[in-house]
């Protein structure tokens, strides 16, 4: 396992004052406070004074023995289930071919924006499919924005034909690495986001754990390395251990067959678990909701969607939501509604359900792909709808967390304190079966309960 590199971004849930130790690295940040007792210059202590004081190291003595030890357990405990809204990742890609769309709103209601993406070239140089001036008009949303994270992707579909040469390659992996450091300061960029699409041997894997590893060393100590990856996809611990943030495509895992859409709230969860299960901290995982709906053989973004839903409800074939509240042109249960002629996508609820889902699982966060396909309305935009979950302003009801968008398990939705009472129980369960079956064998009743 590779150690963690300590880091001064916000998301990993580092404040002031504390003494940090990020996985099973031994860098720590240590921040003492010296505690100055003031005295006269003119006299000497007297007996109260000294008296005072000894009771004052007694009971400090008394806290850190018996007091400190019971909260600190207990702070690691709630640690383990909740999410401070303040680390919550609400992060979006944004295509260089969606420029059209309102920077400003997006800018507004993301923690993070990923630009895609730029493409690894035979050299080991990088080829931007983002222009100058634009990367530049991205940066200037941290004006009305302060505490906006830039990254840009590297790869993608299309986009990772080089990949394998440069991988196997430590002179091109170096250079690959040395030029995203020059564009990491040109730019400014708070991260690089890694997507190869996809790696199909093992020695193409290991060659790209090496690429993460490499950039995880040679690149600032303050940016956050990110890898994409689809369910099933696994890079082992050492690909984890050096990247600060999972981004896991959970869309594409079933293109409508047997009324199952590609991003149900099951296909879902299991993907989470998996990649749990293969070693990756919750707390890197930051899960993905697609901005599009399938039916087979057939994409729709959720703009194009609403679209339809607001044509079939006023019979107009365009409808204004710039002139008309959205309550006009669209029913009273869109957001709800996941399917709509076919194509199954996910909901403005099923947004913010998968929201909850990640802040009770102690996930990283959440992204959209993309950005793009997204519709800029208030009341009915996914990534609005996803930041008031994330950053705690909206609070879903049981009831909002179970209906709607899809199939859902309730047991999706429970944290992990509820997990292990749950374990718990089915453990007595068992242990009582056990123990009826082995009453029955010697002949006796129902056995003790």
């Amino acid at each position: 396992m590779l150690p963690f590199r300590t880091k001064q971004t916000k998301f990993l849930g580092q404040s002031e004052g504390l003494n940090i130790i990020t996985g099973k690295g031994k860098r720590t940040r240590n921040v003492a406070r010296e505690i100055e007792t003031p005295t006269s210059s003119n006299s000497a202590p007297t007996r109260s004074s000294r008296m005072n004081f000894l009771l004052i190291a007694i009971a400090a003595l008394t806290f850190m023995l018996f007091l400190g030890p019971v909260l600190s357990k207990r702070s690691k405990r709630h640690a383990s289930i909740a999410v401070p809204d303040d680390s919550f990742v609400v992060a979006g890609y944004l295509p260089e071919y969606r420029l059209y769309v309102d920077l400003e709103y997006a800018g507004q209601h993301l923690t993070d924006l990923l630009l895609f993406s730029a493409e690894p070239k035979a050299d080991g140089d990088v080829k931007l499919h983002w222009g100058d001036l634009d990367i530049r008009r991205a940066m200037a949303l941290k004006r009305r924005n302060p505490k906006l994270r830039l990254h840009l992707t590297l790869g993608g579909g299309g986009r990772s034909s080089y990949f394998p040469n440069i991988c196997t390659d430590s002179g091109l992996r170096r250079r690959l690495v040395n030029r995203l450091a020059s564009l990491v300061q040109i730019y400014g960029l708070s991260g690089i986001n890694f997507d190869w699409e996809v790696p199909q041997t093992p020695s193409q894997v290991g060659g790209y754990v090496r690429l993460l590893h490499e950039a995880h060393a040679l690149l600032p100590s303050d940016l956050i390395v990110s890898v994409a990856l689809h369910p099933g996809q696994n890079l082992g611990g050492a690909g984890y251990g050096s990247v600060d943030m999972v981004m896991l495509m959970a869309y594409d895992m079933s293109f409508g067959k047997g009324g199952v859409g590609h991003s149900d709230m099951d296909l879902m969860n299991r993907a989470v678990k998996e990649l749990i299960k293969e070693g990756v901290p919750k707390e890197k995982i930051i899960l993905g909701v697609p901005g599009y709906g399938r039916r087979e053989g057939e994409v729709k973004s959720y703009a194009e969607l609403i679209d339809d839903q607001a044509k079939q409800h006023t019979g107009e074939y365009e409808n204004d939501f710039d002139k008309k509240p959205h309550s006009e042109l669209l029913p009273a249960g869109f957001k709800l509604r996941s399917e709509m002629k076919g194509f199954m996508f996910d909901s403005l609820m099923t947004a913010q359900r998968k929201t909850a889902f990640a802040k009770m699982r102690g996930l990283g966060g959440v992204f959209l792909w993309e950005v793009g396909q997204d519709k800029f309305v208030p009341g009915v935009s996914l990534i609005e709808g996803m930041m008031l979950v994330g950053n705690g302003s909206k609070k879903l009801s049981q009831a909002e967390m179970t209906i709607g968008g899809g199939r859902s398990d309730k047991s999706n939705f429970k944290t992990a304190e509820h997990e292990e009472v749950g374990s718990r129980k089915q453990r007595r369960r068992r242990e009582r079966e056990e123990r009826e079956k082995r009453a029955r064998a010697r002949g006796g009743g129902d056995g003790e309960l």
